[in-house]
């Protein structure tokens, strides 16, 4: 059995940060482009930058060997 990780409070209050200031840049960019673009593509916007974010930890997560109760 593996022991438990250390709690890193750091980590995750860093992680929440950059989370919100990528949220504001997405928002940002989806108005600055305004009325110009159909709301269909600006949707399209926010889902392919979030797609591009989060790529690299799709790897290792769907690598992980989950069992039915992973804690």
């Amino acid at each position: 059995m593996e022991a438990p990780r250390a709690s890193r409070p750091w980590v995750g209050i860093g992680w929440m940060a950059l989370t919100g200031l990528f949220f504001v840049c997405v928002t940002g960019i989806v108005r600055y482009l305004g009325s110009d673009i159909p709301a269909a593509q600006s949707a399209f916007i926010r889902y392919a930058i979030g797609l591009v974010l989060m790529a690299p930890f799709l790897g290792p997560l769907l690598r992980a060997d989950m069992s039915g109760r992973t804690l």
